[in-house]
């Protein structure tokens, strides 16, 4: 088994339990214990589904360094990494590998105190570089491409603010794909249902929405673990491998975006290949 099929082979067992690995109800994004570092795209979405109340991790070479052991009957969890190898018939190749890393509570090791701030979740978007407009005249949320327009009910129609702010999360990371901005489509586009692509796109921006609120300390607003959601997920993925790669690594860039840093670097060409971001964090 490759590391493409060992992930998806996670993803896809999460969907058939009734857990939506996106909506995990996980507060904090997972970091390295060691390097403060945090984990990105694939990587944080497979960490954040692990159920642990610390969102801290290891290597097996990290927890030995520290003096401490993997607890008997532990078992890891997969972080993958892209390599770039030497390929004579191409420019440059890469292979996806994966290793494995353990949360602090499987450890011997007894973790400081943190503290995690929250932070205002406000600030996401009014500190978003060039936002699109955000307009509260309609009782769908939705995302207008040709104008730039976010538009969302009213903060007061629902039942707590974190539903509010997850949703509207989940349309900025749509106007990411905006032509001025990451270019998933064109400004004179159709509505995103009416994309051949719209599967796609709303995965980008579950995850990309999942990502903001570990970020800002909220509980994503969460629905019905309802059969029909599960199932239109489980066909997506399981007839389209790739998508789920293609989805975190997007959804990551798009959070970059959003949060004013610079969108990391991908490997393929946006309309041929699966887009795949190097991740930053080098096994131990």
């Amino acid at each position: 088994m490759n590391a493409y099929e060992v992930v998806l082979n996670q993803i896809l067992g999460q969907l058939r339990r009734g857990t939506i690995p996106w909506r995990s109800g996980f507060n904090a994004v997972p970091r390295n214990y060691r390097t403060g570092h945090p984990y990105r795209g694939i990587n944080r979405l497979i960490l954040s589904c692990a159920p642990y109340e610390m969102p801290w991790y290891l290597s097996f070479k990290q927890v030995q360094q520290l003096g401490g052991n993997i607890r008997n009957g532990e078992h890891g969890h997969i972080v993958c990494f892209f390599k770039q190898v030497d390929d004579e018939d191409r420019d440059y190749s890469v292979v996806l590998r994966y290793y494995r890393v353990w949360n602090i509570a499987q450890t011997t090791l007894e973790p400081g105190l943190t503290v995690f701030a929250k932070t205002e979740c406000e600030r996401i978007y009014t500190d978003m570089p060039d936002p699109p407009a955000l307009g509260h005249d309609c009782g769908i949320p939705h995302y207008v491409i040709s104008q730039d327009r976010v538009v969302l009910p009213s903060i007061a129609l629902y039942e707590k603010a974190e539903e509010y702010y997850s949703t509207l999360y989940h349309e900025l990371v749509h106007s990411t794909g905006h032509p001025k901005r990451l270019m998933r489509f064109e400004a004179d586009a159709p509505p995103l249902e009416e994309k051949e692509s719209y599967s796609l796109e709303e995965l980008i921006a579950e995850i990309g929405a999942s990502f903001l609120c570990a970020e800002t300390g909220i509980l994503p607003a969460t629905i019905d673990n309802n059969a029909a959601y599960i199932a239109n997920w489980l066909r997506v993925l399981e007839n389209n491998h790739a998508y789920l790669f293609r989805a975190a690594a997007r959804a990551q860039q798009a959070v970059d975006l959003i949060r004013g840093g610079d969108p990391p670097p991908l490997f393929f060409s946006y309309w041929r290949y699966p887009i795949i971001p190097i991740d930053p964090i080098e096994p131990f």
